[in-house]
């Protein structure tokens, strides 16, 4: 019952990704993400053409590398790393222009501390965004106690949050 996102850090061929999709077609892959070194439209689209996998962008965004690979409706996912990106009226208007071509918005950390992440939380209510995002990294640090969430939560009141941070009740 295990959902997939393969992170392939433009480290494949397209020939490899094919083969990877031959040999985990059983499996539940939501999507790969940034699958090819140097992406392009036609590398895209031959990855696209040769198996069933969703596709993601996160690397290209942030280099600037994105546009055409959304407009030919090859890409199904994109993967923002906000802080890296920029503004939230930026981010808005991104994810406006995600909508156009029915890409969905995936937020990501960059590790960052327990304010930028909230930051980043914030970010994802005001966008209004469904789906899981990569934001609960927290669990791999330490930092003393001060978890605003725990690993096995399925939603976040922002009701008690202060800001960007916690006020917390001792």
């Amino acid at each position: 019952n295990t959902v997939f996102r393969l992170d392939l850090n433009q480290a494949y061929t397209i020939e490899e990704v094919i083969n990877l999709y031959n040999q985990l077609s059983s499996y539940q892959i939501e999507y790969i993400e940034e699958p090819v070194e140097k992406p392009t439209v036609d590398a895209i689209s031959k990855i696209k053409k040769h198996t069933q996998f969703a596709l993601a962008l996160d690397e290209s965004i942030i280099n600037g590398n994105y546009d055409s690979m959304i407009t030919s409706n090859n890409i199904d996912y994109a993967i923002l790393k906000a802080p890296l990106f920029g503004s939230i009226k930026k981010i808005m208007l991104f994810k406006s222009y995600l909508e156009k071509y029915n890409v969905s918005l995936i937020l990501s950390s960059c590790l960052q501390s327990p304010i930028g992440n909230m930051s980043q939380i914030h970010i994802a209510s005001a966008l209004e965004l469904d789906g899981d995002h990569g934001l609960n990294n927290h669990v791999f640090f330490d930092y003393l106690g001060g978890i605003p969430y725990e690993i096995d939560s399925l939603s976040i009141n922002l009701n008690h949050l202060v800001g960007l941070g916690v006020k917390y009740d001792y």
